[in-house]
């Protein structure tokens, strides 16, 4: 598999064929959440003070995003839940790839099971005056046999300047919200003769894969933070820090009993330039 050994070649991957509809099970499942706890208990036998999914949390602090948060509390314990719909997106080409790099056989079909691949995860936030502990589930591109997570992305000419422009505040909390050791990013061609690739003298395939990249952790978060200081009018990352840490603040200033329920309303936080 790929994510283990980078060394690997990558011979041109179709992007353009059939996949599942299973690709758009969404990541936000509070069942499954409640299930899991019901049947292993909390992460180290200490409650948290919240448990949510990653979908919500990215929510939180997305620029794009209008979060609608229903909030319950049981047992001292702040349940978190998100009501909007969590969007599909463009990733048809994302599940192929996904599909290429983790298969175990080189004629394994695609998954038509509406299962995915989940892990729980237990994070703290630094409040003004104390520290929060959040518990909270989220979907896994894949897992080596050392237990390391990926996250795995295709992008039209790979990571070049506007892949970083364009995805540096988002993919910086997907790393840190599913704990991901590194990224591997598919450069992929467009449409036949749109994309000078696919014309001469490279004439790659149109719409398929011509490089992986994997990147670590601590070198995405290296540039990625490099781009977004060039441009001190986007969000940074200490802005997503500070919805989190007001939030939190502000749910366990409002809900103060047992059985008390509220629905909180996150507005877009996009800023113009």
């Amino acid at each position: 598999m790929f994510v283990e050994d980078p060394n690997l070649p990558i011979p041109f991957i179709n992007l353009k064929v059939e996949y599942p509809k299973i690709m758009e099970i969404r990541e936000q499942n509070v069942v499954s959440v409640l299930d899991y706890i019901r049947q292993k208990g909390w992460t180290d036998g200490e409650k948290p003070d919240f448990v949510t999914d990653r979908f919500l949390l990215k929510a939180v602090v997305s620029p794009e995003a209008s979060t609608t948060i229903h909030v319950v509390r049981v047992d001292g314990i702040y349940f978190l839940s998100c009501s909007d719909e969590e969007p599909v997106g463009n990733n048809g080409f994302r599940w192929v790839f996904k599909h290429m790099l983790t298969k175990k056989e080189i004629d394994d079909e695609f998954e038509t099971e509406a299962t995915i691949r989940k892990a729980m995860f237990k994070a703290t936030v630094e409040g003004e005056e104390k520290k929060y502990t959040v518990v909270y589930s989220g979907k896994v591109d894949a897992i080596d046999d050392e237990m390391r997570h990926y996250e795995i992305k295709v992008a039209s000419n790979g990571t070049d300047d506007y892949f970083w422009e364009t995805n540096s505040y988002r993919l910086y909390w997907q790393a840190l919200f599913g704990n991901i050791d590194s990224f591997i990013v598919g450069a992929r061609t467009g449409k036949q003769n749109s994309d000078p690739k696919t014309r001469r003298p490279l004439r790659y395939p149109p719409f398929s894969i011509y490089s992986v990249e994997k990147i670590g952790k601590e070198e995405f978060f290296k540039k990625a933070n490099a781009h977004l200081i060039k441009n001190p009018s986007k969000r940074q990352f200490e802005d997503g820090h500070k919805d989190l840490r007001e939030l939190f603040s502000l749910i366990e200033k409002t809900v103060k009993k047992d059985g008390d329920g509220f629905v909180f309303r996150e507005k877009s936080k996009i800023r113009n330039g």
